[in-house]
C-alpha cells in the first residue's frame, strides 16, 4: 500500500506538471506492483490513483487495461472501492474506443455502485462526467439534463472542487450550443468564469 502511495503521489505531480513520459513510467511501475503482489487492498489503492487523464499518457489505454482485466477478477464481493475504480475507468476507455453501449453499461454500474456505499468523493465526478458525456454524444438531451441536475444538487452539499463544476458547466454548455439555445450557453460560459476554487488551485493551468 504504501507503495501505491509513493508511486501515486509521483503519477498526480507528473499530471500537474504535463510530465507525461514520468507519468507513463510511474503508471506502469504502480500497475506491475499492485498486479505483483495480488492483494485486494493494494489494488484498490492503486485504482484510486488512477484518473481517466492517464489514459492519454504514452501506453496508457493498454496499461490501465491490463490493471483492470486482472484486478476486477480478484475483486471480492465486499471490494466495492476496487469494484467502482474498475468499472469507471472501464467505462471510460471503452467510452474513447467509440464503444457506447459497453462504456453505458459500466458507468451506471461504477454509479449504482457508489450510491451502495453513499459516495467516494472525486470518483464521483469522474464517473458523473463520463454518464453525461455519453448522454451528450448520443443527443439523449433529456436524459443529460435529467442526470445533470442531480450533480448540481450535489455542489450545494459536498465538496465538489471548482475545476470538475467548470467540467460539468462545460458539458451543459456544449448541450445548450449544439441544441442552438446560444444565449443559455453563453450565461453558462459566464457562470464558468466567476467560479473560483477555495484552495487557491489556479484553474488557468
Amino acid at each position: 500500500d504504501q507503495w501505491s502511495i509513493y508511486y501515486g503521489a509521483e503519477l498526480w505531480y507528473a499530471v500537474a506538471i504535463h510530465d507525461w513520459p514520468a507519468l507513463a513510467v510511474h503508471l506502469q511501475a504502480n500497475i506491475t506492483q499492485a498486479l505483483e503482489s495480488g492483494d485486494p487492498s493494494g489494488l484498490t489503492m492503486t485504482s484510486l490513483t488512477i484518473g481517466p487523464h492517464m489514459l492519454f499518457s504514452e501506453g496508457g489505454m493498454s496499461q490501465v487495461a491490463e490493471f483492470v482485466d486482472r484486478s476486477l477478477p480478484l475483486a471480492g464481493p465486499n471490494d466495492w472501492i476496487l469494484q467502482i475504480c474498475g468499472r469507471g475507468l472501464s467505462g471510460f476507455m471503452h467510452f474513447y474506443q467509440g464503444r457506447l453501449d459497453e462504456a453505458d453499461a459500466a458507468a451506471h454500474e461504477a454509479y449504482r455502485l457508489l450510491q451502495e456505499i453513499g459516495g467516494l468523493g472525486w470518483i464521483d465526478d469522474h464517473v458523473s462526467w463520463l454518464i453525461l458525456e455519453i448522454a451528450l454524444t448520443r443527443r439523449a438531451y433529456h436524459r443529460f439534463d435529467e442526470f445533470l441536475a442531480t450533480q448540481a444538487a450535489r455542489w450545494t452539499v459536498q465538496d465538489t472542487a471548482a475545476s470538475y463544476q467548470q467540467g460539468f458547466m462545460y458539458l451543459r454548455g456544449r448541450a445548450l450550443c449544439l441544441r442552438q439555445r446560444i444565449t443559455e450557453a453563453q450565461e453558462v460560459l459566464a457562470q464558468m468564469e466567476a467560479i473560483t476554487d477555495p484552495t487557491g488551485y489556479d484553474l488557468e493551468d
